[in-house]
């Protein structure tokens, strides 16, 4: 599947082919103010088949110059002037990583260093995991209607014939 690249999301061109890479996507979640930025490590490990046009195993060509024995040799292999990363991925990889392309989502490579071949478990990080927060989901609490109070009813003195008890 090839992506497209420029200089941050290649790791300043220094990916070239043969190299492997984890693949990083950027996306956002939620709506309104619950809307964050979502990073995760979508794939690990994954070799680089060219970058732009410059493959995997290319042998130098020779250009030739003038007579037989003037002639430039170039590696294609080193060429590090290029917009498109092409990596090997499953077929259900390439749908996710289609549809992300579909929808703006950053993707981001990063360097594996060739020894590493080991596969970590990362979760999905958000600011908050960045800042190091601890996240307290929002309750909103019912706010308890407090009973309408009325001014007692005066109580009716009963009458005891023609005068009152006081």
């Amino acid at each position: 599947f090839t992506l497209p690249m420029d200089d941050i999301k290649s790791v300043s061109k220094l990916i070239k082919p043969g190299d492997r890479v984890d693949i990083l996507a950027a996306v956002d979640d939620g709506k309104g103010l619950n809307k964050t930025r979502r990073v995760r490590t979508l794939l690990q490990d994954i070799p680089v088949l060219a970058t732009g046009q410059s493959i995997v195993d290319n042998l130098p060509i020779s250009i030739r110059k003038g007579e037989e024995d003037n002639f430039e040799v170039r590696n294609l292999r080193v060429s590090n002037n290029y917009k498109t990363l092409t990596v090997e991925v499953t077929p259900s990889h390439v749908q996710h990583l289609a549809h992300l392309l579909s929808t703006g989502a950053p993707i981001y490579l990063s360097l594996r260093n060739p020894n590493d071949r080991f596969i970590n478990p990362l979760k999905t990080m958000d600011i908050n995991d960045v800042l190091n927060k601890v996240r307290v989901p929002a309750k909103i609490k019912p706010v308890k209607a407090k009973p309408i109070t009325t001014r007692p009813k005066p109580k009716k003195v009963k009458k005891r014939g023609r005068f009152e008890n006081i």
